[in-house]
């Protein structure tokens, strides 16, 4: 194999004319040849026992190409990228010039990774929200102890809201009862939207024995065509109403769902944790903004073939995300309103992020001529794993030594930059976040 031209183009596109001898190029038609004559058939002669000169007069020198073409070409390729000590990314392009008994002849475009300088990486102003804990805060960490403790008890009065109850009922249409129309001993919590609208709205005010018939009409988009549209009667009898007591927020109830022994320490436990998790999230905000700020002020040239492979990569990992919630792409557009065009859109400005981000860590790496140590490979194992719900000895089982090293690496520009930056005024809050 041998590189006969290397042609810069635009936006870091290179094309490279790559020469195969006939000889080789010979060798892989025979490779083919062998791989497929079994099911060659030439009168005279049995399936497999032709000899290759026969069957390519009878069907033609080029009967083989294409496949042995499709096995020289990665070969090819790699051959091309080591030889000019090229860095690429995005999806090559192939054409062939020429093949027959003088060789082949390829063409191989490819996006040629930017290298880039980065100017005045250290001291980028970003907003940062300083840390602030409110009562509100505390309420919702207090929320789920609460929720814990909380039992219920015969109500002795009429349904109110969030009340429990326990009915029987049936729903007839044109005096028939419907298909899933009936329970019995049904327990429902009213106000939880469970039931078709206006069903729960009806139980209000009603009394244990009491029995009670009225109309209801189903949604127009309810996925029961039968029913969607129709005026439905139901008849239900309230068999008892339960009400949720709320545990006495006191020294009690703090050893009851917690180590603590007081309300007073487990309240300055929980403010420790929102502190905590406010600056955690104060600082990837920052973090990020700082890095927003890097790509705004960075000029990179990137091949449309980059992007469009990262944008796929982003594409198809979402898609993964949502079938693991049992919901396909097509789905969450049509729920979503929004269309495949506008999709990939989005995931297209998402992957210039990504790859932008990427850009200039590598190139801050390089600039600062990072260096790492086994503790912080071991660092950055343990980091990752913990995205992933595993260890750091797993991730480096799971994880090539140089990969890891070259994460550490990208890790650390990152690390530099943070360390450098300013924190400047807090972001301005939506009139929502005001509210709150």
């Amino acid at each position: 194999m041998n590189v006969k031209n290397v042609e810069k183009q635009e936006k870091n596109m290179v094309k490279m004319t790559i020469e195969i001898s006939a000889e080789e190029f010979d060798a892989a038609v025979e490779k083919v040849y062998r791989k497929n004559k079994k099911q060659l058939a030439i009168p005279g002669f049995r399936k497999g026992k032709a000899p290759r000169n026969l069957v390519e007069k009878m069907y033609g020198a080029e009967l083989f190409y294409e496949e042995a073409i499709n096995d020289l070409y990665p070969q090819a390729l790699d051959y091309a990228i080591e030889a000019e000590d090229i860095s690429i990314a995005g999806y090559p392009k192939m054409d062939v010039v020429s093949s027959g008994a003088e060789g082949l002849v390829l063409t191989a475009e490819v996006a040629k990774k930017p290298e880039i300088t980065v100017e005045n990486y250290k001291g980028v102003v970003a907003p940062y929200e300083d840390v602030e804990i409110t009562q509100h805060d505390l309420d919702l960490a207090l929320t789920p102890y609460v929720s814990r403790a909380k039992t219920t008890a015969e109500a002795g009065r009429p349904v109110e809201y969030n009340d429990t109850v326990t009915i029987d009922f049936a729903g007839y249409k044109d005096g028939e009862v419907f298909e899933g129309g009936t329970g019995e001993n049904f327990d429902l919590v009213v106000g939880s939207g469970t039931f078709i609208p206006g069903f729960e709205e009806e139980m209000m005010g009603m009394s244990v024995g009491e029995e009670k018939t009225f109309d209801i009409t189903f949604p127009e988009n309810y996925g029961q065509a039968n029913l969607a549209g129709q005026e439905v009667q139901f008849k239900v009898k309230v068999k008892s109403v339960k009400c949720v007591m709320v545990p006495e927020l006191d020294d009690e109830f703090a050893k009851d769902v917690s180590e603590y022994e007081s309300l007073d320490e487990l309240m300055a436990h929980l403010r420790e944790e929102c502190i905590q998790d406010k600056e955690t999230n104060a600082q990837r905000e920052f973090e990020r903004a700082v890095m927003d700020q890097l790509i705004k002020d960075t000029e990179i040239e990137i091949p449309d073939t980059m992007i469009e492979y990262e944008r796929d990569r982003l594409l198809e990992n979402y898609s993964a995300q949502l079938k693991n919630n049992g919901v396909t792409l097509e789905q969450y557009l049509n729920v979503t309103g929004g269309t495949m065009d506008q999709f990939k859109e989005s995931m297209e400005e998402e992957a210039l992020r990504v790859i932008k981000n990427e850009l200039i860590l590598e190139a801050v790496m390089r600039q600062e001529a990072v260096e790492v140590t086994d503790e912080d490979i071991d660092k950055y194992a343990e980091k990752s794993g913990m995205l992933y719900g595993m260890s750091g000895e797993e991730i480096k089982s799971a994880i090539p030594k140089d990969s890891l090293e070259a994460g550490a690496k990208i890790d650390k520009a990152a690390q530099i930059i943070y360390d450098a930056a300013v924190h400047g005024p807090a972001p301005e809050k939506a009139d929502s976040e005001k509210a709150e």
